[in-house]
């Protein structure tokens, strides 16, 4: 009975449940040998040691340490809200009800209800990844620029000479992927990408897709660079939120669209330059790369659609946060 008792009164203590809960909390607690979640973000054996150093740091710094100082001063006015999570609130602590502010029908946020209602509440450890996310926008272009700039350039000029290393003049006995390959592949998408966001009624104009594609675009040189020597993907969700959002005030579906575009675009093309180097050190044909990434990303692309109709039909409150069979699709709510 006393242990009963004990359980109960830590179950219902609030300092605890800030430092130890995995759901709205720091997870002190979460201690585990389950593979699936330690590999959740990407396996740590194919990380080098200084990176997983770096993370392990930053995230003490900034989550452990600045995120209790944060919250318990109410620096941000969020002492109401949960210390952790990824949830949305109103002023009142509540799930923050969307359906109120934005009109589905038409995809634009009504401003005199949003005034009525609230302003948008995060916990601190999502504010902190957001302030964080702010930094990296313009840290991966610095730190790529100083550090690996005159890298870049040089290999930019000396791009056709005879200095290669081994694997490079192996490489060169098969031919290359012609220039029209990847041109023809960007045109037919891209048109694909016009009609729908024009025959759908999306909001999203012709030239925010475009300026969507320039944003991946812009980043993808860094994002390489980081990424073959970190194994880490940076992320652009940020910059991707706020040009629509300035851009395309009031219109939330066009601003998510604009989002999908532009972060897809280059977790794709990290993908696909990641495929490549493999091919590279294994000495596959550029050509039959090439092919089988089309073929997969058009495959999975068919076979997402397909089953997220499925689940949409048949699953009863598919993605609500106390669907029976935990289906609650933590990813698609935060994106």
């Amino acid at each position: 009975m006393f242990v009963q008792l004990a359980y109960r009164q830590l179950l219902g203590n609030r300092l605890i449940n800030r430092l130890f809960g995995t759901v709205n909390g720091l997870g002190l607690s979460l201690l585990t040998f389950d593979w699936s979640q330690i590999g959740y973000i990407g396996s740590p054996l194919v990380f080098p040691w200084w990176t997983k150093v770096n993370v392990i740091i930053g995230f003490i710094i900034f989550f452990y340490i600045l995120g209790p100082i944060l919250y318990y001063t109410n620096t941000w006015s969020q002492a109401y809200l949960p210390l952790g999570g990824t949830g949305v609130y109103d002023q009142y602590g509540q799930p923050y009800n969307t359906t109120r502010v934005v009109d589905l029908k038409r995809g634009l946020l009504n401003l005199t209800a949003y005034k009525e209602y609230s302003p948008l509440s995060l916990p601190t450890t999502f504010t902190s990844v957001y302030s964080i996310a702010f930094a990296l926008a313009t840290s991966a272009i610095i730190h790529t620029a100083l550090y690996h700039g005159q890298s870049i350039w040089d290999k930019i000029k000396n791009i056709k000479t005879k200095d290669k290393d081994v694997h490079a003049k192996l490489m060169c006995n098969y031919p290359e992927v012609p220039n029209w390959w990847y041109w023809s592949y960007f045109i037919v998408f891209t048109v694909f990408s016009v009609i729908m966001i024009e025959v759908y009624d999306t909001g999203l104009p012709i030239w925010g897709l475009f300026l969507a594609l320039f944003v991946a675009l812009a980043y993808v040189l860094q994002g390489e660079f980081i990424f073959a020597m970190t194994s880490q993907q940076i992320s652009i969700y940020l910059v991707a939120e706020i040009i629509p959002g300035y851009l395309l005030p009031g219109k939330p579906f066009s601003n998510m669209l604009f989002k999908t575009f532009s972060v897809q675009s280059l977790l794709v093309g990290l993908a696909f330059i990641q495929d490549l180097k493999l091919g590279h050190y294994m000495k596959i044909l550029p050509r039959v790369t090439f092919v089988v990434q089309i073929v997969a990303a058009i495959l999975s692309a068919v076979v997402q659609i397909g089953v997220k109709k499925f689940l949409v039909a048949t699953v009863p409150d598919l993605c609500d946060k106390h669907q029976a069979n935990i289906l609650t699709c933590p990813n698609t709510s935060f994106f």
